[in-house]
């Protein structure tokens, strides 16, 4: 049975306005972690806003972001499934585009794996915009890392 968590429409690219509309980080109240996350979001390049942890998209949305990033936490087919991709259920490993340096690489991540899978979410539509390719991984650290030199890449921004 299809299932369906998002209000809004799915994308396989990412919106434009994201040029534009600030970008709401939501952390994770753990110290460590959020050092962390606020070093690798230095290289995203728009205008982004680190909020606390536990902010409901009111609350964020109330602050002046119109996107907030998200992530997904699932083994690699489910977590497929649960974003509306197409993946043919017999496969026993999945490919994801990751970027250890700066540019992109193909990586085979066995099928049952536990992967992170970030994406940014239109607040007010309930829009979530994947990217173009699947580049979930087994960090969340690596898996943001990729989302934001593929969102780069794509908008082709050094």
């Amino acid at each position: 049975m299809p299932l369906n968590l998002f209000k809004g429409r799915r994308s396989e690219f990412f919106s434009i306005d994201l040029k534009v509309d600030p970008l709401a980080i939501p952390k994770s109240g753990d110290e460590t972690l959020d050092k962390e996350l606020e070093e690798i979001m230095k290289s995203y390049p728009y205008k982004y806003k680190l909020t606390e942890p536990g902010l409901s998209e009111a609350q964020i949305r109330q602050d002046g972001s119109y996107y907030v990033l998200r992530f997904i936490f699932a083994r690699d087919k489910a977590a497929q499934n649960l974003l509306g991709y197409d993946g043919a259920k017999s496969q026993s490993a999945i490919v994801s585009v990751t970027y250890p340096d700066n540019n992109p690489h193909l990586k085979n991540i066995p099928a049952n794996t536990m992967v992170y899978k970030f994406y940014f979410k239109h607040i007010d539509s309930g829009n979530i915009f994947l990217g173009t390719k699947w580049d979930a991984d087994l960090t969340w650290q690596q898996a943001l890392i990729n989302q934001i030199r593929a969102f780069k890449a794509e908008l082709k921004i050094n």
